[in-house]
């Protein structure tokens, strides 16, 4: 049997070793970065007498990126003697086994699960346990009754928390100055007008399960061309819905403004949408883009997994893609849509006649942004992207030009949290 003993070595002079099995995903790098830093270091590292790494790779690499100096002495568990390949496989793979098993019922009654996840731990290891992930968290109450002459008016700027809205022009310099206040969101989630003139009464004529009516008009929906706002944009990734039929003046349109296309995102619905073509459009495409970065490394490269033909994804060019989220993200996203025919879930519905499910806004933020960061969206109709802000922790900034749609989200955040919107500045 071998026998171990415990000794001090530098950090530095730790040698990795080279085939070692194990890898950890960025966000899970710095949740374990975050944890040696509010935590501290306390425990030990398993080295072959010639200082390789047996088990522990992720630690070296999370030490020396939390900050920790490579001269800081570690303590560390070496063998009485050189160990074999085999064994130092032996000892690798089984020091990376898990022996226990939690306790679910104690676990799901001490915590929620964002602070399950704050923690480290991921949705398909919550969903294994029986425990709802965050994206399984993110249903609302019923809006209440929107007034049909709106209280807000144009240049308004309301708090609402942590977030910022602005009944205003996106394609305006001076109303995203007075938004943002000084302040650069990382991220742009948003669903601008079409361009399609779109009138959503005759589809819910057709659907005869809708038992919420469209409130309000989407305004400038008669173009499709957003260049201006994406301009005022300060961050380097975004997301962008748009449809089928303009997605490549939607391209355009961002690569004008900087950015490089990086994947195209499919929102597979589980039915159709009534319109008057040839056929149903069962699906709603979603650029995903950053500005570039001069080189390019290994964990920026596209994050989205080929699963069909054709694929974009965009960042301005010269930037990182800020991705945290895990390595099985493909790029059909099945999200059942806001209609009676398959989706039970209609207190997601809250009168805007084009509102996106909640997941299609809260999918890019949890994928591209850490809690605390801003999340921009210039077209907030209802209020979506800043519902979903709420839910993962997140700081929104939205911009929407109709008086009842800001009604709208300042209702339903109210709704959402109990708390009261204030008024920062009037514009009427």
């Amino acid at each position: 049997m071998l026998e171990w003993h415990s000794r001090k070595v530098k950090l530095g002079d730790l040698k990795d070793y080279d085939h070692n099995p194990r890898h950890i995903s960025k966000q899970a790098m710095e949740k374990l970065c975050e944890s040696l830093r509010e935590d501290g270091y306390h425990q030990r590292l398993i080295v072959n007498t010639d200082l390789t790494i047996v088990g522990g790779h992720q630690r070296k690499k999370a030490l020396l990126q939390a900050g920790f100096s490579p001269e800081t002495e570690m303590e560390v568990l070496e063998p009485s003697r050189f160990l074999t390949p085999d064994e130092v496989d032996r000892i690798n793979i089984r020091d990376n086994l898990s022996y226990g098993a939690f306790d679910t019922d104690l676990l799901a009654n001490r915590f929620d699960p964002q602070t399950l996840s704050d923690f480290g731990m991921s949705d398909d290891l919550l969903k294994s346990l029986g425990i709802p992930s965050v994206l399984d968290m993110i249903e609302e109450q019923p809006l209440p009754t929107i007034p049909p002459e709106p209280k807000t008016k144009l240049g308004d700027i309301y708090t609402l928390g942590t977030h910022r809205l602005m009944c205003g022009d996106s394609t305006n310099p001076e109303h995203v100055a007075k938004l943002l206040a000084g302040n650069a969101p990382i991220l742009m989630v948003t669903d601008p007008p079409y361009g399609v003139n779109y009138d959503p009464e005759w589809r819910e004529r057709a659907d005869k399960g809708v038992d919420i009516r469209s409130t309000g008009k989407v305004l400038n929906d008669d173009r499709a061309d957003w260049t201006e706002a994406y301009k005022l944009f300060p961050g380097d990734v975004a997301y962008v819905w748009h449809p089928s039929t303009t997605t490549h003046l939607f391209a355009q349109n961002l690569e004008a403004c900087g950015f490089t296309l990086i994947n195209l995102i499919i929102w597979s619905k589980q039915h159709f949408v009534l319109s008057r073509g040839d056929y149903h459009n069962q699906h709603e495409l979603l650029w995903y883009a950053s500005r570039p970065q001069k080189k390019q490394k290994k964990a920026d490269k596209p994050n989205y997994t080929f699963t069909h033909e054709p694929l974009w994804y965009a960042t301005k060019k010269g930037k990182k893609h800020n991705w945290q989220g895990k390595r099985d993200q493909t790029t059909v996203w099945d999200i059942a849509n806001n209609n009676s025919f398959g989706n039970p879930n209609t207190e997601e519905k809250f009168g805007h006649g084009t509102q996106k499910p909640l997941e299609c806004m809260l999918r890019p933020i949890l994928n591209n942004t850490a809690k605390g960061e801003g999340v921009y969206d210039p077209f907030c109709g209802s209020g979506t992207t800043l519902i979903a802000c709420e839910k993962s922790g997140r700081i929104g900034y939205a911009m929407e030009l109709s008086p009842t749609y800001v009604d709208m989200s300042l209702a339903r955040w109210e709704k959402e949290t109990g708390g009261k919107a204030f008024l920062e500045t009037g514009g009427g």
